[in-house]
């Protein structure tokens, strides 16, 4: 996605502003934005999800959005966010190695396939939180900014930390170690694994069935976590840049 064009800042043209509680006015915007996008993205998803996972995802999805860390100095958020992005990232893949390990010839597969298409599941809807926690920590972050007392100018500096921390970093870990880096071990290991490697030694249209069942999970979650985490990116740079626009 191609960056709108960057503001070029002008100190010499930044006009005071007309009331002086202007960037407390801003700040509850902020926050206001940042509810409405969390909701119509939790508004969306849920549609797309199974009916038999309704509750039970929505369940978990507003026990991770209630116990975000918020923090309380802009120092805090670079580190609230790289660990809750390193932290999440880190118990799916080691719930990814545990499967592996266990589901390791066709044999296993066909008796724990619903073990695998559970952890599907999970990739998806915690990819999911994690991203709806995203919105949260930009909304904290702009708080945090519009409500000091640094000058403007300071302020449109400093609101490049959702795009830096953010926009960028954050979603290049989803990017590199969820979407490049499990779903596609996982297509290695099953897909093109255990599953290819018994094509002569099984019934071929039981095969064929398995080999393309697995596929088609495969490939729906994989492009359910591309739309989530894109879809993401596309709000929260939009809120930064038009942010940053209004400070200017």
């Amino acid at each position: 996605m191609e960056k709108k064009e960057e503001v070029n800042l002008n100190e010499g043209n930044v006009k005071k502003p007309i009331y002086k509680k202007w960037w407390f006015i801003v700040g509850i915007i902020v926050i206001i934005v940042a509810i409405i996008i969390g909701i119509i993205f939790l508004t969306n998803n849920d549609e797309v999800q199974d009916n038999s996972n309704n509750t039970s995802t929505t369940t978990t999805n507003n026990t991770e959005v209630s116990n975000i860390k918020e923090a309380k100095t802009l120092e805090e958020i670079e580190g609230i966010v790289s660990t809750d992005v390193e932290s999440t990232i880190n118990e799916l893949n080691t719930e990814w190695e545990k499967l592996k390990q266990e589901v390791n010839t066709y044999d296993v597969y066909l008796n724990e396939v619903e073990k695998v298409e559970t952890y599907y599941d999970k990739i998806q809807s915690t990819t999911e939180q994690l991203c709806i926690r995203l919105y949260a920590y930009s909304a904290n972050c702009a708080e945090l900014i519009l409500s000091s007392s640094k000058e403007y100018k300071d302020k449109y500096d400093d609101l490049e930390m959702i795009n830096d921390i953010i926009y960028e970093n954050a979603r290049e870990e989803i990017n590199d170690r969820i979407y490049d880096g499990i779903l596609k071990d996982m297509e290695d290991t099953f897909y093109d694994g255990i599953i290819k490697d018994a094509e002569d030694t099984v019934s071929y249209s039981d095969w064929y069935d398995t080999r393309s069942n697995e596929y088609d999970i495969w490939y729906d979650t994989r492009s359910e976590v591309y739309e989530i985490y894109y879809d993401t990116g596309s709000d929260i740079y939009e809120f930064y840049y038009d942010l940053r626009g209004d400070v200017y």
